[in-house]
């Protein structure tokens, strides 16, 4: 846009050119500086900024450099899980526990241990005419309990963390087909606690388990 000088920058000028003509400065002369000054903060004054602020009065420029920063951040993972399932099997002894309460491993990955000691083998009923499922906790290489005093129609290891095991529970829905859960599945986690093996997040049912 045009700058249009201000009309008391414009009436000086015109008293400026009576100056002498050989272009001293004469008592008439004008501070051409100022006035150049002036005429500039009035086309300021008039020009709209090309400059954009966010809503919030915030700087969109600043508000970039701020998430260009947050790339160098880790992000948080959807589970909270350090790894997948211990595919190791498990030892002699603990599967001579399971036998001993009339069930078997699951299956060849069917153990979870985490680095603070707790393990946990989730074992199949060699007694029961259905699949039934407990899961068997064990901390320090010890057998300290299950997950519930009732079986379950399926369980699996969801995740585990530096001390704690998540299990996965099917869950049915009353009016459900025993082959087919349509209720998905309940994450529930599992510590201990120092004395016994706590849930960490409400249980299903035994309704919702079968």
């Amino acid at each position: 846009m045009k700058a249009r000088w201000p009309a008391a920058a414009l009436a000086v000028a015109s008293l400026g050119c009576g100056s002498g003509s050989d272009g001293g400065e004469g008592p008439n002369a004008v501070d051409t500086t100022s006035v150049t000054a002036d005429a500039q903060v009035e086309a300021d004054r008039e020009s709209p900024s090309t400059a954009t602020t966010a809503p919030g009065g915030r700087d969109p420029r600043t508000d970039t450099l701020a998430a260009v920063a947050d790339t160098s951040m880790p992000t948080q993972r959807s589970s909270p899980g350090v790894s997948a399932i211990d595919t190791g099997p498990p030892s002699a002894t603990t599967v001579a526990i399971l036998e001993s309460h009339g069930y078997e491993p699951a299956s060849a990955n069917a153990a979870a241990a985490t680095s603070s000691g707790l393990q946990v083998i989730v074992g199949r009923s060699v007694l029961a005419p259905q699949d039934r499922h407990q899961a068997f906790f064990f901390f320090g290489g010890r057998f300290v309990g299950t997950d519930l005093f009732e079986s379950s129609r399926a369980i699996e290891v969801a995740w585990r963390s530096l001390d704690t095991i998540a299990l996965a529970y099917d869950v049915y829905r009353p009016d459900d087909e025993i082959c087919c859960p349509t209720g998905g599945a309940i994450i529930v986690r599992y510590s201990w606690d120092g004395k016994e093996i706590v849930p960490l997040d409400p249980v299903p049912s035994a309704e919702e388990r079968r």
